[in-house]
């Protein structure tokens, strides 16, 4: 599975990053006080993602957030696994951590799809859906709301004070533009070594894509962009988080992790530099030719190449590959010819990258020679 996800991405996200340790596991038809924490094999799990990961050059991003076993979050840097870092949680008694103590081996961003957008919590909306929704009682959402009061004081001392509007949660559309600009300018300036930007953030959904602890209550991940995607580059604040990420990034210390590699940490900045590189843009042009003649071809024989392709099958691709390429050279089937010898290197690249771009030339080469 991972090897599945790696092979086209450049970065994977790990939901629930504890679970590498452990999960908590309710009988069905139990009480949570039922339930019980199931071990797993962390080291082992650990291991295999940094094998496919030097493999596959992706980086892995561990959703650390919630109740994590002790310890887990240095052994996820240990193995350069990179922390998750949400603006909104990043806080202490004191209030909100300042930009430069967030971890270099990070992704840092505003909130997730399990959140609120900034301006909905600015507003205290997630406070009034989880209540809405019976999740927390009358009196925890009095302490919660005051606690908001408290707390956007806080992000204000972190970020700036906004442009206009006091603090109160009935803030002007302007202002929390405004609020929202100033957080991304914020996150932009931390150490870490990526920083996201959410869509919802930038055209103010009011309906969160997914709100824990409902199921049916609820439409979690059915809510639709209220903005239409061609419109998207119109709208004034979507234009202006995107100039403060852009400038943000240019202009910060020069020691920044992206810039010069993360310090300590020579695996993720190749992994980085890497991921941007070809090979997965090739891998992902042979497929496609792969679709297109699998089309054209005899139907039996567009099944089967069709399953060839099963990651489970590589030994299997790495001898018929190699007969295909063998057979093709000295003319063995007539039917195909010498296009068996394109078709067995697109069945030798699947599992060699290597292979990749030399067998996507040469069938680029072929298809222009035929097309005249």
């Amino acid at each position: 599975m991972v090897k599945t996800a790696m092979r086209y991405a450049g970065a994977i996200r790990i939901d629930h990053a504890a679970a590498l340790r452990r999960l908590f596991l309710v009988p069905i038809d139990c009480a949570p006080s039922d339930g019980a924490y199931v071990s797993y094999p962390q080291e082992d799990l650990i291991r295999i993602l940094a094998k496919s990961s030097a493999e596959y050059r992706c980086l892995v991003i561990g959703e650390d957030l919630g109740l994590l076993p002790d310890k887990l979050q240095d052994d996820l840097t240990a193995a350069k696994i990179l922390s998750y870092r949400i603006f909104s949680y990043e806080r202490d008694d004191r209030g909100f951590r300042a930009a430069a103590d967030y971890p270099d081996l990070a992704l840092a961003c505003i909130s997730t799809h399990d959140h609120q957008t900034l301006a909905g919590w600015w507003r205290g909306a997630d406070i009034a859906l989880r209540a809405e929704h019976g999740i927390i009682s009358p009196d925890l959402t009095r302490q919660h709301e005051a606690a908001r009061a408290k707390e956007r004081h806080q992000l204000v001392q972190a970020i700036g004070n906004p442009e206009t509007g006091g603090l109160t949660a009935n803030f002007s559309e302007p202002a929390l533009d405004d609020l929202t600009v100033r957080a991304h300018r914020f996150v932009v300036g931390t150490p870490s070594m990526l920083v996201a930007v959410r869509l919802a953030d930038l055209t103010d959904e009011k309906r969160p894509t997914n709100v824990p602890g409902t199921s049916s209550s609820y439409p979690n991940w059915q809510p639709k962009l209220s903005e239409a995607i061609e419109k998207l580059s119109e709208l004034p604040l979507l234009v202006a988080v995107a100039d403060a990420m852009n400038e943000g990034r240019m202009t910060s210390s020069p020691d920044r992790s992206l810039q010069t590699g993360i310090r300590d940490s020579q695996h993720a900045q190749e992994a980085l530099v890497a991921a941007k590189q070809m090979n997965k843009t090739d891998a992902q042009k042979l497929d496609a030719i792969v679709e297109k003649y699998s089309d054209k071809i005899p139907r039996p024989l567009g099944r089967f190449i069709r399953w060839m392709r099963n990651p489970k099958l590589r030994w299997l691709r790495l001898i018929v590959g190699t007969l295909l390429v063998i057979f093709g050279i000295l003319g063995f089937l007539p039917i195909l010819g010498f296009w068996m010898v394109p078709l067995g290197l697109i069945i030798l690249a699947q599992d060699c990258k290597w292979l990749q771009r030399p067998t996507l030339n040469a069938v680029m080469w072929l298809e222009s020679k035929l097309s005249k």
